[in-house]
This record gives structure tokens, C-alpha cells and sequence, in this order.
């Protein structure tokens, strides 16, 4: 019962209640091999990664074999940089599954093997096998797109992650324009009328640090460099913003979605909103000035973080957009970014992205501080010392030398910012460019309704 509870708060995000109850079954049953693996998963999920080693460990002693709990060590390993034990946990998974594609595909990002090595061509053999599942083809499509753009054999490289994203696309319920009119929501709801009206019911903390963008826009390096200065902790990617516009809704008792719904916000619903976001916040740090939640989708959720918390800085990150979705496209996100999977899609997505930061920019101007990934890659130090001092805070050298930050990075950029600064991703879309027709035309058209 407890870790069914555990479950059941963990997936609203709720971590604290739901260590509580992993803990109340893990006192009644201390070998529960699911409990230990849970809670496991929920110190993961706010980056107590040490921690987390020590159950999916706990499990592993109690069955050696357990599949979950492997590819779950797996994970927080590589996320510790402890990329050969990481690589140890994934090639145990695949003696025991020798089909687990996604294993093949972790091995592959991490151990970089080259055409015509051992790991490559188990992969390709695989890929011959007439019953694999769409995501196993999927998995090792993306593998070998990895393989093959590290030995700089684009134009191989792209065929596989074309197909890659194509098994994806398959799975998805995706309509653009659906997000066009969310977007026309948010444009129509946040206006400078309605945050006069707001204005009192908003909490005045100012210990957030939100960074957003697109993903593969450099949130990840920003956040390292924030996150080296000694008043500030990096949290990572936070669902919290995205739970809430979720329930937000039934929340409030309305039958209007989000954003419609948010004229009915009372003082009351908005105080407690803030409340539990900053209790969350200090289940990562209790004791740092700042606390930056990294995730690059909260840029359209800027207008309900505007309302609860108008002190909190924002940070936009920006890339080229031919970069920034070449880079999308070439990597398997295990979240919700449904518009990643086909080129067309995702220019048309893009600029919806740029029209609502567009509108966001009108309302808050220089609120929104902007960093363009190019420019820091080119000029560290003093866009570096611009963006602390943005913050509020007094210039740290261990800001240059983020390379050096040993937190947990827990997203696809991990292995990146744990090196210096360089800048050889700049202009990389270039190597797939004669592929790249559906994504110009998607993002030179007008980000405006496209039709049905």
C-alpha cells in the first residue's frame, strides 16, 4: 500500500510524501525489492544521486538480475560522469536481455564505438531481425545516427536518425495546430491588463532562476555556469510548472482550460501555488539564495510564472534555428516533445516558440534576460560575468571553470558541459544541410494558423 501511495505522489511530483511512504514500507518490509528500486527513482528525480546509487545498489543485492534496477543504475552513473561503471550496468542488462535496444542505444552514446566495431555491428545485426518492435527499431536507429555522425559519415548518419524519428512519429498523436491555439490562448489571456489585475495576488520571493528556451539552446551550459556560483544550486529540469498547468483547471473549479482558466485565480490558490513550489525548491537546497529550475518548456509557462512570482529572473537561451532543431532532431528525448519527430513539424513549431517569445518580450522587456549560445561560446567571460550580474550576484571565478561543477547533470547535454568551453557545435546543421528542405521551408513561413 505504501509504495503504491509512494507511486502515486511521485508522478504528481509531490517527492517529500512520497519518500515518506517508501520509507513506511521499506520499515515494514526492508527487502522489497520494488520499494527500494522506487525510492531509488524518487531521490533521482531531485538529484540526490548518491543516494539513489545506494538503493538501486540495495536492490541489486537482493537480486543481482533485476532489470529495472540495472538500467536504473545505469543512468544516475552516467549522470555522475562514472561513465565506465555506467557502461559496466548497460552490458549486464544486455547479457541478460541481449535484445534491449535501448541499452544497445545508451552504450552507443556513451562508449562512442566507430563503424566496424563489435558494439556497431551487434546493433546493425539486430536491426536485420524481422520481429523487432517499432521503439527497438526506433532505439537503434538513433544509435547508429549517433555512430555515424561521430565518425562524420553525415549524409549514413542522417538516414538512420531519419528513420529514427519516423518509428517515433509513428507513435505520436501530434497536431500543430492544436499548439497554435494554445499559443493564440496565452496571447489572448496574458495581457498588460491582466497582470494590473494580478498584481496583489503574487508572492515576492525572488529565490527562482528560471532558464528556458528550446531545448538543445544552451540551457544546460547556462545552468552549469549559474549554478558554479556558490549562492546558487541547479536543480535541473523541474516538471513543477507543467504539473500545474495541468491541474491548474480543476484546481481552480473551473471548466476552462488552461490558460482560459486563469481570470478565476483567487489570492488564496495562487499564495499556495507559490507555497508548495518554493517547499519543493528546498527539497533540492534549503540553504542556497538561488535555485534555478531548467526547464527549456517553462517558456510558455512565463506568464503564470510571471503571476505567482513577478521578482523571479528568467533567463531566455537562443541558438540558431537551424542548429537548435538539427540538434533536436538528432537526439531521442525521453519526454513529452511530440513536435520533434518530423522536420516540417518541428519548423512549424519553432516558430510559434519565436512568436511567443515575441509576446512575452513586449510585456517584460529587459525582465527577461537573453543569452544567444554563439555569443557565449565565442565571448565566455564577459557574457558570462553579464549574466551574474543579471542575477544580483557578485562575480565568482568558479563561474568560467563550470567544466569543474561536479553536480549531477541530468539531461542529454551532461557529457558537454563537463569540458571546457568550445564552440564546434556552432553551425553543425551545415553537415546535413541538403536534407534539411522540410525544416528551411517550415521555418521561413509565417508563424501564423497553417491550415488543416
Amino acid at each position: 500500500y505504501h509504495n503504491d501511495i509512494g507511486e502515486a505522489y511521485r508522478a504528481m511530483d509531490r517527492i517529500k510524501p512520497a519518500l515518506q511512504h517508501y520509507d513506511r514500507a521499506l520499515a515494514l518490509r526492508p527487502d522489497f525489492i520494488e520499494a527500494n528500486n522506487n525510492k531509488g527513482v524518487a531521490l533521482y528525480t531531485i538529484g540526490q544521486l548518491e543516494e539513489a546509487v545506494k538503493y538501486f545498489g540495495k536492490v541489486l543485492s537482493i537480486n543481482p538480475d533485476y532489470i529495472l534496477a540495472i538500467n536504473n543504475l545505469g543512468a544516475v552513473l552516467h549522470d555522475l560522469g562514472r561513465n565506465e561503471e555506467s557502461v559496466n550496468q548497460y552490458r549486464k542488462a544486455l547479457s541478460l536481455q541481449p535484445e534491449s535496444a535501448e541499452s544497445h542505444h545508451h552504450i552507443a552514446v556513451i562508449c562512442k564505438p566507430k563503424p566496424g566495431d563489435k558494439e556497431t555491428i551487434d546493433i546493425q545485426k539486430m536491426l536485420e531481425k524481422p520481429d523487432l518492435k517499432d521503439e527497438d527499431i526506433m532505439h537503434l536507429n538513433f544509435a547508429l545516427g549517433r555512430i555515424y555522425d561521430n565518425a562524420m559519415e553525415y549524409d549514413k548518419a542522417f538516414e538512420y536518425y531519419n528513420t529514427g524519428n519516423l518509428y517515433k512519429r509513428k507513435t505520436i498523436d501530434f497536431d500543430i495546430n492544436n499548439y497554435i491555439g494554445y499559443v493564440d490562448d496565452l496571447h489572448n489571456i496574458y495581457t498588460k491588463d491582466y497582470f494590473k489585475q494580478v498584481k496583489n495576488l503574487a508572492n515576492d520571493s525572488d529565490r527562482p532562476i528560471f532558464i528556458i528556451g528550446m531545448p538543445r539552446s544552451g540551457t544546460t551550459l547556462v545552468e552549469q555556469i549559474i549554478s558554479s556560483h556558490p549562492e546558487v544550486h541547479g536543480a535541473g529540469e523541474l516538471p513543477c510548472f507543467e504539473h500545474t498547468e495541468q491541474l491548474l483547471s480543476s484546481y481552480l473549479g473551473s471548466n476552462q482550460r488552461y490558460p482560459l482558466c486563469m481570470p478565476a485565480l483567487t489570492p488564496a490558490v495562487a499564495q499556495d501555488l507559490a507555497r508548495q513550489y518554493l517547499e519543493h525548491l528546498d527539497t533540492y537546497s534549503a540553504d542556497a539564495r538561488h535555485v534555478t529550475d531548467k526547464m527549456p518548456g517553462n517558456y510558455q509557462r512565463i506568464g503564470l510564472i510571471k503571476t505567482l512570482f513577478p521578482n523571479a529572473r528568467i533567463i531566455h537561451c537562443k541558438r540558431n534555428p537551424m542548429d537548435t532543431c538539427v540538434s533536436i532532431y538528432c537526439n531521442y528525448f525521453r519526454g513529452t516533445h511530440n513536435y520533434a519527430y518530423d522536420l516540417q513539424e518541428l519548423g512549424l513549431f519553432y516558430r510559434q516558440y519565436e512568436r511567443l517569445m515575441a509576446h512575452w518580450r513586449k510585456l517584460f522587456g529587459v525582465e527577461i534576460y537573453e543569452v544567444q549560445y554563439e555569443e557565449l561560446t565565442k565571448n565566455q567571460e564577459p557574457v558570462s560575468r553579464d549574466l551574474i550580474a543579471y542575477l544580483g550576484l557578485d562575480w565568482d571565478d568558479r563561474c568560467l571553470e563550470f567544466y569543474k561543477n561536479k553536480r549531477p547533470v541530468q539531461t542529454a547535454s551532461n557529457l558537454q558541459v563537463m569540458q571546457p568551453m568550445y564552440s564546434t557545435s556552432v553551425d553543425k546543421w551545415k553537415h546535413y544541410e541538403k536534407h534539411l528542405g522540410p525544416l528551411r521551408a517550415a521555418l521561413n513561413a509565417e508563424p501564423e494558423k497553417q491550415p488543416a
